[in-house]
């Protein structure tokens, strides 16, 4: 079946209405929806025929262009924008495609990061379950999992593994001061003291070769869920200024996100609450936590080592989650 790569900076891929595609095997056709952003796109959903494959027909742009082709066969590799459009969760993302130090990539559909996901509709659980994963760790507190529950994922057989960064008390950011700018730099530093046990749980449960693919996720997929990220793409060798990309692409995402949560009445009024700061995610901020994180324990690497990683570990992390070369 011939393939195409999809154009860069793609925001959706979507997922349209082919001609000649059979139910039978396993297409389901589930007509229109309009996401977050507003775009409405046809769509697919479908029991892959790999774990790395979509058939789709459509690809809508963030600008709205739409690129209309025949049903061709598309690999997770050559979505380049890495988020993979669910309805009710709008910050997941595919890990994969990074160059590591030592000229392999991390592969695709093996390990994911993600913003909560009990909002997960019945169809984004169609391609939830294409994607084939194994194991979801969550990196929120006991009560933040039980103010909002699972959702549809408490019905399904994945592992799910709670491992909280940070205790109850410590996930309410105080309200008497002013953030500045390098709150949230200084704020991910002390995640590193509080969490680290659960970043070192974290990374143990991904040298486990069952719990693939994986995903781990926090509330909006950007503080907690991208200080895990940065360090074990540091751990396989992904060179900074990509680790630094991959943190800020969230800064896309988050617009939507809040806007759901404005719609939701348990969330709406801590959202219009929130200081705009503690809500961004700028390369800057990576880029100092990294640098202070250099300073104070010579690099990711070195601060996984000392909290409790072990080299086995770590090239345990290289053989599952980088390619062959």
């Amino acid at each position: 079946m011939e393939r195409i790569v999809l154009p860069p900076r793609t925001d959706y891929v979507d997922v349209g209405k082919a001609t000649g595609l059979d139910p039978k095997k396993g297409i389901t056709v589930a007509g229109q929806r309009r996401d977050f952003t507003g775009l409405r796109y046809d769509y697919i959903t479908s029991t892959w025929s790999r774990s790395d494959s979509i058939l789709v027909t459509n690809v809508a742009t963030r600008e709205g262009q739409r690129i209309v082709a025949p049903a061709l066969l598309v690999t997770l590799a050559q979505v380049t924008n890495r988020l993979v459009p669910f309805e009710g969760v709008l910050n997941f993302r595919d890990l994969g495609g990074y160059e590591s130090e030592d000229g392999r990539r991390t592969r695709w559909g093996r390990l994911f990061r993600s913003d909560a996901m009990h909002d997960l509709t019945e169809d984004d659980l169609v391609v939830f379950r294409g994607l084939g994963i194994a194991a979801v760790v969550d990196l929120r507190s006991v009560s933040e999992v039980e103010r909002t529950g699972r959702g549809l994922l408490a019905l399904e057989a994945q592992k799910f593994v709670n491992v909280p960064v940070l205790s109850n008390y410590e996930i309410h950011e105080p309200r008497e001061i002013a953030f500045d700018e390098d709150y949230l730099s200084r704020r991910y530093l002390q995640y590193l003291d509080v969490g680290a046990p659960a970043f070192v749980r974290v990374i143990e449960e991904m040298t486990i070769a069952d719990n693939y693919p994986l995903v781990f996720n926090c509330f909006l997929g950007k503080d907690r869920t991208g200080v895990l990220a940065a360090l074990v793409l540091s751990c396989l060798g992904v060179e900074r200024l990509t680790v630094v990309e991959d943190y800020a692409l969230t800064d896309a995402r988050v617009a939507f996100i809040v806007e759901k949560l404005r719609r939701d009445p348990v969330q709406s009024d801590t959202i219009d609450q929130t200081d705009p700061v503690l809500l961004a995610a700028r390369e800057a901020t990576m880029t100092s936590f990294l640098a202070e994180v250099d300073e104070r324990f010579g690099g990711p690497v070195a601060w996984a080592r000392r909290a409790g990683v072990s080299s086995d570990s770590i090239e345990r992390l290289h053989d599952l989650l980088l390619d062959e070369g």
